[in-house]
């Protein structure tokens, strides 16, 4: 997990370590429950609170931008409106009403963004799946038709045994032996794949 998730969910294992001394009846522990709490409140606010987008917000109002998500306005980070508004333009550029888009393998929020449904069961593809599962997926990619594919070969974690192209070997195989790249503005690593047509 990096920081951003960490400072989300490392505060119920501090609260738990505070209150374990008085879970097994330690004396003293009103004495010692004040500077445990200070010491709490110091290294939330310099670790995990300096990495909270509402410090960001306050620190760098400009980093943030309104944006219309599904008719709702909120405020998000410009990187991520930008992501957003590269992914509409293409998708209006390229896809007929009605097609099929899958996107891997991250950005499942996309979807909804969108107001699109996810083609396949699976939305995330981080972790490396066995070859039956695999061939599964290729399976659904056929049924349902999908012929458009946003998808990004980089490295997970940094670590390239969770590349795509590693985790999900047979579908990146799928993928380059029955779709094309489509020229298209995406963020860095992204790549638009379109299913071959009898010209192709």
């Amino acid at each position: 997990a990096d920081v951003w998730h960490l400072a989300e969910s490392v505060h119920p294992l501090l609260i738990g370590l505070l209150a374990a001394p008085c879970a097994f009846g330690f004396d003293r522990r009103r004495m010692l429950a004040a500077p445990w709490w200070v010491i709490l409140l110091v290294l939330t606010l310099v670790s995990a609170g300096t990495t909270s987008q509402y410090y960001r917000r306050a620190t760098s109002p400009a980093y943030f931008v309104e944006h219309d998500i599904a008719g709702d306005r909120l405020w998000i980070p410009k990187p991520t409106a930008s992501t957003i508004n590269s992914v509409k333009q293409v998708i209006d550029k390229h896809l007929a009403k009605g097609e099929d888009l899958m996107i891997a393998p991250r950005w499942p929020t996309l979807y909804p963004i969108l107001g699109r449904e996810a083609p396949v069961w699976d939305i995330y593809f981080l972790l490396p799946q066995t070859d039956s599962r695999q061939k599964r997926l290729i399976e659904d990619l056929e049924s349902h038709r999908v012929d458009w594919v946003i998808v990004s070969d980089a490295p997970v974690n940094e670590r390239d045994d969770l590349r795509f192209s590693n985790a999900y070997h047979l579908v990146w195989r799928h993928f380059r032996n029955h779709f094309v790249q489509v020229e298209a503005r995406l963020p860095r690593e992204h790549v638009l794949l379109r299913r071959k047509s009898a010209g192709d």
